[in-house]
């Protein structure tokens, strides 16, 4: 079966063929995006 959008990116920018849900990866991140409510705590 073929990997959804989500996986092709998070492969891609992992530098692996494929990724499969339940796995952990370290992968390079292009944008952030942060909902300004929890922007502060997060960063704490």
């Amino acid at each position: 079966m073929g990997m959804t959008i989500s996986e092709k990116i998070l492969a891609s920018h992992s530098g692996r063929e494929r990724v499969e849900p339940g796995e952990i990866v370290n992968a390079k991140v292009d944008f952030v995006m942060v909902h300004e409510m929890l922007g502060n705590a997060a960063h704490l």
